[in-house]
């Protein structure tokens, strides 16, 4: 399979088809203002091959990598070299094999017949022409499927983080201990209904949305890291880092981050006796969001599984992939007794 830039694939029987395709339109046409079909059928078909070529590096190379409002001109200028490059060369090739084969010196050649130049230029610009218009609208309904992939993926994480993340285990032990609070008539009890009820007002309505601020991502982590607090205690440390350049107003897919946040706790502290430290740190390198956390791990084969293969986690990754195709890195690891998270992502 041919993979595209943005990660839309399409096989080579589909190229097949559409080269095949113009080489039957553009050599009918042709021949049908004397009939004489063989020849004319044949001549291009031995021009294919450098107008593909020349077509792939167009829209593989030269428009990705120079079509943007700084450098189009130079674009232009390569796509326009290219093609009269190829269309010489072709040129060369038709003088010296072509004919021969198909005329046997019946007619003589020109090379620099600016009339046959200027044609082989309208016909390879045809060609692109033709291979864009395929190749946009592959593009297009690609990522419309992969858009209606993405909300269904979406959906189901909301589905999973609902049934197994925020489970009613955890709500139960966040109750009881604000229960507590409110016993001992503690100040803090007023806080921590607050964060209670901004966790789930979050779940309920902000998960609705295709992308959120940064920000509220962090605002929501904080909530559930201070719920975590009073749920263990004193036995629980953590230690979470900001840099100074987080532009909390970038937009990020929901709860992507928090994720990675609750699965360490949910496989990585419950477990644990004695005092346990969670390490966060977000930053923003150069627009991209560099995400980090690390917690310690039992070896308890099944926790150890929990971490990578949760519910919650797979229905992210494939979010992840959905959404970044391959731009994100993610990796995870056990090492001395700490489970690590990294990811980085695009910011928008």
């Amino acid at each position: 399979m041919t993979e595209l830039k943005n990660g839309i694939n399409i096989t080579w029987k589909q190229h097949l088809l559409v080269w095949t395709s113009y080489w039957v339109l553009v050599s009918g046409s042709a021949a049908l203002y004397d009939l004489d079909f063989f020849p004319v059928f044949m001549g291009f078909l031995t021009k294919m091959p450098l107008t593909m070529l020349a077509a792939y590096l167009i829209f593989y190379w030269v428009l990705p990598q120079f079509w943007n409002k700084s450098s189009w001109p130079l674009a232009v200028l390569m796509v326009f070299g290219l093609d009269l490059g190829f269309v010489l060369i072709n040129r060369i090739i038709t003088w010296q094999f072509v004919y021969p084969w198909l005329f046997h010196g019946e007619y003589t050649f020109t090379f620099w017949n600016w009339y046959r130049i200027s044609q082989l230029m309208v016909y390879m610009l045809m060609a692109q022409a033709f291979f864009g218009a395929y190749k946009y609208y592959f593009d297009l309904t690609e990522t419309l499927k992969k858009e209606r992939e993405l909300r269904k993926q979406k959906q189901e994480a909301e589905l999973a983080f609902l049934r197994a993340q925020v489970h009613p285990h955890f709500l139960f032990n966040s109750l009881n201990a604000l229960y507590n609070e409110i016993l001992q008539k503690k100040e803090s009890a007023g806080s921590t209904l607050l964060r209670l009820t901004n966790l789930y007002r979050f779940i309920l309505e902000e998960c609705t949305q295709e992308s959120i601020a940064l920000g509220k991502e962090l605002n929501l982590i904080e909530d559930f890291v201070d719920l975590e607090k009073l749920r263990y205690g004193t036995r629980l440390e953590i230690q979470f880092l900001k840099s100074s350049n987080l532009d909390l107003n970038a937009m990020i897919p929901p709860m992507i981050l928090f994720s990675f946040i609750e699965n360490s706790f949910k496989h990585g502290i419950s477990d644990q006796q004695g005092e346990s430290l969670v390490k966060i740190n977000i930053s923003d390198k150069e627009g991209v969001l560099v995400f980090e956390v690390s917690n310690p791990v039992s070896g308890n084969d099944d926790n150890l599984n929990g971490f990578r293969s949760g519910i919650g986690l797979e229905n992210t990754k494939k979010q992840l992939e959905l959404l970044f195709g391959g731009k994100h890195t993610l990796e995870q690891k056990i090492e001395q007794g700490q489970f690590h998270t990294l990811l980085k992502m695009p910011l928008s």
